[in-house]
């Protein structure tokens, strides 16, 4: 819609220009201005008018029998068997040189790039005095942070969890879907803006929202449900018994979670759920443009009152190149990625940081690698990642794999093979502008650097252009030193 609007703009200025001969240009804008407002006004009322005849059919198609569906048990992230300590790299004799070697032609797959909400929300008009006494403001916190948002009242809402039918949860979904109801849409969405919520973090809110608002179980799942498909969410709710549930369509893989596949799309299990328990949703959607919520964290939250309450969680005093630096990180946004559910190692890799990263971390390398050829410079970044952490595999750290986002290399006081490389590539990318691959073999993770000048060393060729092995794992290993493992293994290249 936003790119209509825009379009009239232009061709209402072009009208504009030829205006002026004929009449006073103050006067001709105003009413232009007018035109344009009742334009833009329509264009929200035709959209609210579908959505609300969108939501009367969707509450009739939810009266109808729910089916039985096929649940696939949670899926467990693979372990890696990696080595309890790191490998340190062997200087080769004196006089004796390892002619470089050229890794096997790899099976190169993109990383995916990151896609926003297709949707596009209006926010509503203001509300009348009578309507606007439904209105309170509903007060949460989420992660440190106090939400105070304006909220539609449910006082003629109820779905009690004796009574759970398909005809029950039909009603709640329409009376939802009443016009006073998209004040909260709004609030909603205006409040993940603000605060830079990803996807799931903006469905968390939600729930917190939820249960503010209802003592219901199954009231609360309905207002999820409704308020994420408002959002343009492809959501689902599905029941067992006399409870209801959540199921989410993420754009990833999610581990640890029970799932159902409906039209060829995994739908996830994001409430309690007892597994083995039968399970019954609906096969079609409220709406074919309905987007996968991302797990890839797009835009860093904001959580968490006051940055300077930041706490010192890591010294680089295990790194002896240079004097120590410090680094602070928000403990509430820890919290948060703490609970986050467990995503393929790539969620982590094209996912943003934090402020705290970008103003402490990168600008410190900046200086300390300005002036320096990128041999030298990415030389001097490898060594800082192999030496300026400690090394624990997840089963000893966590019992778990658990793939670290870029910041929380900072709060943890140990890290691996995954957590080195994605640190590592980030750093290149952020301070030397070089594009860089992850080399990923079965039990271990490692990155490739592709230099503008000649740097020699162990490498492997990705469209015609030489990446030169960087492992961050391989302790001591220079540019270009591959371990001897996996000279002779074919690699996945993720780019």
């Amino acid at each position: 819609m936003k790119k209509i609007i825009s379009f009239l703009c232009l061709s209402m200025i072009t009208v504009c220009l030829t205006a002026q001969n004929s009449e006073d240009f103050k006067s001709y804008r105003n009413r232009t201005k007018e035109n344009f407002n009742r334009y833009k006004l329509q264009k929200e009322t035709d959209f609210s008018a579908y959505r609300k005849e969108r939501n009367k059919e969707f509450a009739v198609y939810l009266e109808k029998r729910w089916e039985d569906f096929v649940i696939f048990a949670e899926k467990k992230r693979p372990e890696r068997k990696e080595p309890v300590k790191p490998m340190f790299y062997e200087k080769e004799p004196d006089g004796i040189t390892r002619k470089p070697t050229e890794l096997p032609k790899p099976d190169v797959e993109p990383l995916r790039r990151i896609k926003n909400n297709p949707v596009e929300i209006p926010v509503p008009e203001k509300l009348d005095d009578e309507k606007e006494q439904n209105i309170n403001y509903v007060t949460f916190s989420l992660y440190g942070t106090e939400c105070s948002l304006k909220l539609r009242t449910p006082d003629n809402i109820t779905l009690t969890d004796g009574n759970l039918t398909e005809a029950e949860v039909a009603k709640c979904w329409k009376n939802l879907s009443e016009e006073q109801y998209s004040i909260s849409i709004s609030q909603f969405l205006m409040k993940k803006k603000e605060l830079n919520l990803c996807d799931w973090a903006y469905l968390k809110m939600i729930e917190k929202a939820a249960r503010k608002q209802y003592s219901s179980y199954n009231m609360q799942v309905v207002y999820m449900a409704y308020m994420m498909t408002q959002s343009g969410y492809d959501v689902k709710l599905a029941k067992s018994g006399m409870k209801l549930h959540l199921l989410i369509h993420p754009d990833s893989q999610v581990y640890q979670l029970s799932y159902l596949n409906i039209g060829n799309k995994n739908y996830y299990i994001v409430t309690p759920y007892e597994s083995g328990t039968p399970l019954q949703t609906y096969p079609l959607d409220f709406s074919e443009n309905l987007a996968p919520v991302g797990m890839a964290i797009v835009g860093y939250p904001k959580f968490g009152g006051n940055p300077k309450l930041n706490s010192v969680s890591y010294v680089s005093d295990k790194w002896k190149i240079i004097a120590p630096f410090n680094v602070s990180v928000n403990p509430d946004v820890m919290s948060f990625l703490k609970e986050y559910p467990q995503c393929d190692w790539t969620v982590y890799a094209r996912s943003e940081f934090s402020n705290e990263f970008k103003e402490q971390v990168l600008p410190h390398f900046k200086r300390i690698t300005d002036g320096l050829t990128q041999q030298e410079a990415v030389s001097l970044l490898l060594d800082y990642v192999q030496f300026g952490f400690a090394y624990k595999t997840d089963q000893e750290q966590f019992g778990y794999e658990k793939p670290f986002f870029v910041d929380e290399n900072f709060f943890y006081p140990y890290n691996d093979c995954e957590d080195r490389s994605i640190l590592f590539c980030t750093l290149v990318k952020e301070i030397l502008h070089l594009d860089t691959v992850f080399l990923h073999y079965p039990q271990h993770l490692a990155a490739a650097v592709c230099f503008t000048e000649n740097v020699n060393g162990d490498f492997i060729l990705v469209d015609n252009r030489k990446y030169v092995v960087c492992d961050p794992t391989y302790i001591g290993a220079p540019i270009g030193k591959s371990m001897p493992q996996y000279q002779n293994v074919t690699a996945k290249v993720i780019r």
